[in-house]
């Protein structure tokens, strides 16, 4: 991640960055925040999976932590446009959760991390705390997103393979 974080480094508005992500990637691409550590990213998430927190949770406060999810690689990106080309495995394609949003602003808010840290009885490190005391990105004006495919897509390819066969399908839901 690193690696990438460098090559888009000082990209201009005449510069275009294809952006391929896919479910998953949000344990793939990572780079902690500010003064942060590996291992203070692993103790906190551990925190979490411990506690009982839903995914969504995690995320929440994963991209608080994260230089790159919830926008903060789009933002790294400007001026430069960015093209994300995503392969959801998140129902409803809600972009700021597929891999953790690298490329779309981000709808939780520090006060969401405060809420979570106390619901769980998070130990933060002080060193930790400006990370989840500085917003993701709100807005982001250099990206356009395209959807390649989806639960649905692939349910309904699933459906007319299954037909082509001879079989009689019912989609309870996708």
């Amino acid at each position: 991640t690193q690696k990438i974080m460098d090559a888009v480094s000082g990209l201009t508005e005449k510069d275009t960055v294809f952006f391929l992500v896919s479910g998953g990637g949000s344990a793939l691409f990572e780079c902690p925040a500010g003064k942060l550590t590996l291992a203070d990213f692993l103790d906190i998430t551990d925190q979490l999976l411990k506690c009982g927190a839903d995914i969504v949770e995690i995320n929440t406060i994963r991209k608080h932590l994260s230089a790159v999810k919830g926008g903060r690689f789009a933002q790294r990106c400007a001026p430069a446009h960015v093209l994300a080309i995503v392969l959801s495995d998140v129902l409803g394609d809600s972009l700021d959760s597929i891999a953790s949003g690298p490329c779309y602003p981000d709808r939780s808010t520090c006060r969401d991390v405060e809420q979570l840290i106390e619901r769980y009885h998070l130990v933060i490190p002080p060193h930790v705390l400006p990370a989840l005391q500085t917003e993701t990105p709100k807005q982001l004006h250099n990206v356009e997103t395209q959807i390649t495919g989806n639960v649905r897509a692939l349910c309904d390819a699933a459906k007319a393979s299954a037909e082509a066969l001879g079989y009689r399908t019912l989609t309870l839901t996708t």
